[in-house]
C-alpha cells in the first residue's frame, strides 16, 4: 500500500509523472492549487518586549505582518534562552503575500522589521542576534469552487490513498488537523481491506442546536 502524504506541488508531480491510467483521477489532482506565498521570521533580540501583554497577536494594517507569536512566552527552550541572556525571541508572519506586494527578501525584512517597531517600540533598540528567514509557496489554496472537485482519501487504485489538508473530506477539519484526518482515514481503509479493526475518527455533532 501506498499513502501520498505529499504537499500540493509534491502530489501534482508525483502522479503528472506516473502512470496510471484514471484520467478524471489525474484531472482532479492537477486542478488543485497553492495560494499565495507567506513568510515567517523568527528573530532572536538581545532585549526583552517589555510593551507586550500576550505571547501571540493578530495584526491589521501593515503591509505584510499579520500575526506575531512571542516564544521565548510559550514555548522552550525559547523561555530558557530568553532568562539566560535577557532576551526575546519574536516570530513575525506574513501568511498571504498578494502577488502585486511581492518584493525582493531583502525588501520584505526591512519593512517587516520596521512594522515589528512599530507594534513593540522598544525593539529599535535592540539588536538581532540571530534569525531564521523563510518564504514559501507551499500552503492549499481554498478558492471559490476548489472543494467540489478535490480527490478524496481513497482512490480509483486499491492500494493507493490520499492524506493532507487538500483532501476533500466531510468532517470540520482543517490545515494540519486535516493532513492527520485524512491520514487516519487511508490507514483505516488498508486496516478495512486487511481484515484489522479500524480506529474510530469522532468528530463533533455536524449539525447545528437548531437543525
Amino acid at each position: 500500500y501506498c499513502v501520498l502524504a505529499t504537499d500540493v506541488m509534491g502530489t501534482k508531480k508525483i502522479i503528472e509523472r506516473s502512470d496510471i491510467g484514471q484520467p478524471e483521477f489525474k484531472e482532479r489532482i492537477a486542478a488543485l492549487g497553492t495560494a499565495d506565498p507567506y513568510v515567517v521570521w523568527r528573530l532572536w533580540l538581545d532585549k526583552p518586549l517589555s510593551s507586550a501583554e500576550y505571547p501571540f497577536y493578530t495584526v491589521a494594517g501593515y503591509s505584510y505582518t499579520d500575526s506575531v507569536s512571542l516564544f521565548s512566552r510559550f514555548q522552550e527552550p525559547f523561555i530558557s534562552w530568553a532568562k539566560r541572556h535577557g532576551g526575546s525571541v519574536v516570530e513575525l508572519h506574513a501568511y498571504a503575500i498578494a502577488p502585486q506586494d511581492m518584493r525582493s527578501d531583502e525588501a520584505i525584512r526591512e519593512t517587516m522589521l520596521k512594522e515589528m517597531h512599530h507594534m513593540f517600540p522598544e525593539t529599535k533598540q535592540a539588536s538581532v542576534l540571530y534569525d531564521v528567514y523563510m518564504r514559501q509557496q507551499n500552503f492549499t489554496r481554498w478558492a471559490p469552487g476548489d472543494h467540489a472537485n478535490r480527490p478524496l482519501s481513497e482512490t480509483p487504485l486499491e492500494n493507493l490513498s490520499l492524506a493532507g489538508d487538500w483532501v476533500k473530506v466531510d468532517a470540520p477539519v482543517f490545515l494540519m488537523e486535516a493532513a492527520v484526518f485524512t491520514g487516519r482515514l487511508a490507514v483505516n481503509a488498508i486496516c478495512r481491506k486487511e481484515a484489522l479493526k479500524p480506529t474510530p475518527l469522532p468528530i463533533v455533532p455536524m449539525d447545528g442546536l437548531f437543525a
